[in-house]
């Protein structure tokens, strides 16, 4: 992943939290949204959360080099992203 799109990915994810979370929830029972302490996504949610990203990831790169397919680094950095922007994810499930 390049730096511009990990500048997209955290961009997304400040901007679009709340619609993330309202998909989310049309799309998962509430028991699936958040682990047991109620503050961090849980494991349902977050593979959610992954393929959500990846795909607004898998766009963006389609559309400016032609070749839309993510390795195993690419998700790895998703998934780093989505940790860095758990917190702001998390909170807006609650609004």
């Amino acid at each position: 992943m390049n730096d511009a799109e990990r500048k997209f990915l955290d961009l997304f994810l400040n901007n679009f939290s709340a619609r993330l979370a309202r998909d989310m929830r049309s799309s998962l029972s509430d028991e699936e949204l958040l682990d047991e302490d109620d503050d961090r996504l849980s494991p349902v949610a977050r593979a959610w959360t992954k393929g959500y990203v990846a795909s607004r990831l898998s766009t963006v790169r389609g559309a400016t080099t032609g070749n839309s397919g993510l390795s195993d680094e690419d998700l790895r950095a998703v998934h780093d992203v989505i940790t860095h922007n758990e917190d702001q994810i998390t909170a807006e499930l609650y609004s």
